[in-house]
């Protein structure tokens, strides 16, 4: 990795995130460009690809409920939708759902409490709040086959939510594509993504179909020492396909890389 000193401060250059050199050498590079809005709009390309979210297509559902031990459980559903258009494949609607449950044991006493929502840790003894598993998914439908569905899964482990995905898969049914983190850094561990990153290196997603890679995904770029607090702006991003893909395969992956980039902006706030 590079380093730049520029004005009394470090700067890492641009990083890439490693990849097989036989996939890279005939594999077509699609440069993706900077978000833009305009008229409540969100905006921004993957090559030839325009993908479009719209403020406000987004919803959130909270369920809650307790039990007679003194446990009580919420849940939260968030639901968004954009779309992913091309010229020559057309338009696809891809609807995602992002569930997050959290398991928090309160004392038996202050359950029973009846109508007051404070909590008084002194009167009541201290609660315990624990994040129980969290999971994402992604349908992807294109507007010209409705009965032909992709969806892309994220889980996450129940017992250890913050050890990163545990499996990431993009199927119809017939096909499947595995997708591994990936890294600029030679010592990262794609079983265990957190645990390789002790610097500011390049990250994305690699897409493998039979064991072979046909596109991978450039999420951030290593560009400077610390990630901008701004999630709308895209630090490094680039994509990569492999330039024997179908028309259709093509759009499928690139509404799945869409979905990757657009969780920093949908589900961050």
């Amino acid at each position: 990795m590079a380093i730049i000193l520029l004005a009394g401060q470090t700067v890492f250059a641009q990083d890439t995130i490693l990849l097989d050199k036989a996939f890279i050498s005939h594999a077509d590079v699609l440069q993706i460009s900077e978000p833009e809005f305009s008229d409540k709009v969100f905006e921004f390309k993957i090559g030839e690809y325009k993908v479009l979210s719209t403020n406000g297509d987004c919803k959130t559902t909270n369920r809650s409920r307790k039990n007679l031990f003194g446990t009580k459980f919420d849940k939260s559903i968030k639901k968004c939708s954009f779309e992913v258009r091309h010229k020559v494949s057309g338009i696809s609607l891809i609807v995602t759902e992002e569930t997050n449950s959290t398991r928090t044991r309160y004392p038996l006493k202050w359950l029973g409490s009846g109508d007051t929502n404070e909590w008084d840790e002194e009167e009541a003894g201290p609660m315990i709040s624990e994040s129980m598993a969290s999971g994402f998914s992604a349908t992807i439908r294109m507007d010209d086959d409705p009965s032909g569905e992709w969806t892309l899964f994220i889980n996450v482990s129940e017992k250890n939510p913050q050890s990163g995905p545990m499996n990431i898969i993009l199927t119809n049914g017939d096909m499947l594509i595995q997708i591994f983190p990936a890294s600029s850094n030679p010592d990262f561990d794609r079983n265990s993504p957190l645990k390789s990153v002790f610097r500011d290196f390049a990250t994305g997603f690699e897409f493998h179909l039979d064991g072979s890679s046909i596109g991978a995904l450039q999420t951030y770029g290593g560009a400077v020492s610390t990630r901008t607090p701004d999630t709308h702006q895209f630090s490094g991003c680039m994509a990569w396909m492999d330039s024997s893909l179908d028309i259709k395969t093509r759009h499928i992956l690139c509404s799945a890389m869409a979905t990757f980039l657009l969780m920093n902006t949908l589900y961050k706030s």
